[in-house]
């Protein structure tokens, strides 16, 4: 998208209390010194369990290379889950602005 190089991550983390959540985050790939400003959507969805997650985001990417996204509770979707399981993860979006990161190292 605009050139730039683009991928989702995903992330599971364990919390203190026994339970869990993952995530899944836009990142961008080798920033060339610029601070894109994107707007987005993210939607996960379970086909099998007619189960479906989307949230909308704007983010800035820079020379910090931080992702953005959403994290799931793993008691609504992944309990239960099973081999036969599928999830499918759904990128939207567009950039809204281009400009020179003031901050990159050059």
């Amino acid at each position: 998208m605009g050139g730039f190089n683009w991928y989702v991550g995903s992330r599971l983390d364990l919390k203190n209390d026994g339970g869990s959540q993952f995530g899944f985050f836009l990142f961008m790939n080798k920033n060339p010194g610029k601070a894109v400003k994107v707007h987005y959507t993210l939607e996960v969805a379970f086909p099998l369990r007619s189960l479906m997650h989307s949230e909308q985001f704007t983010k800035v990417f820079d020379h910090e290379g931080t992702g953005r996204g959403a994290y799931l509770t793993s008691d609504k979707y992944l309990k239960g889950i099973n081999a036969a399981d599928s999830v499918i993860i759904t990128f939207k979006g567009y950039i809204a602005s281009v400009k020179d990161d003031p901050q990159a190292k050059k």
